[in-house]
């Protein structure tokens, strides 16, 4: 069982490309950038969930607060790896010969915290990563 991250790096390195840059060019960094290197657990949330750079280039462009927001807490998603690992084995220890998947972090269009595909577990950190610091509804535009 791995968890996997890079995605998230993916999404960054292209998210910093995409300053200053025509909606078609932006476009085509995601393609290219995150979805053309990512993972296979990425190809599949993008497929089931994602479905397109140009959605989830409109979710970011409606919420830039929020999605600027994410960098910090991203960035503590790669050091919690081996405590996710030991909980998955606890809940293994529990219930005995838990299917433990390969577990995918990445970022999507806030329409989904996960699921799952042949790949493995499918996760949507931006579901799940607001830092309570900076979060305001009222500007991010999140439904309650």
């Amino acid at each position: 069982m791995k968890i996997e991250t890079s995605d998230l790096d993916l999404f960054w390195a292209a998210y910093d490309r995409l300053h200053g840059r025509s909606e078609a060019d932006r476009i085509d960094i995601l393609d290219n950038e995150y979805l053309g290197r990512g993972s296979s657990g990425l190809r599949d949330f993008w497929k089931s969930r994602i479905e397109s750079s140009a959605q989830l280039l409109e979710t970011m462009d409606t919420h830039p607060r929020y999605y600027r927001a994410l960098r910090e807490v991203n960035k503590q998603v790669g050091t919690l790896a081996n405590e996710i690992r030991s909980a998955y084995l606890k809940f293994d220890n529990l219930i005995g010969s838990a299917v433990l998947a390969d577990t995918y972090m990445l970022i999507g269009r806030m329409n989904s915290g996960g699921t799952v595909s042949e790949a493995g577990l499918l996760i949507g950190t931006e579901m799940f990563g607001r830092p309570k610091k900076d979060f305001d509804r009222r500007t991010v535009g999140v439904a309650p």
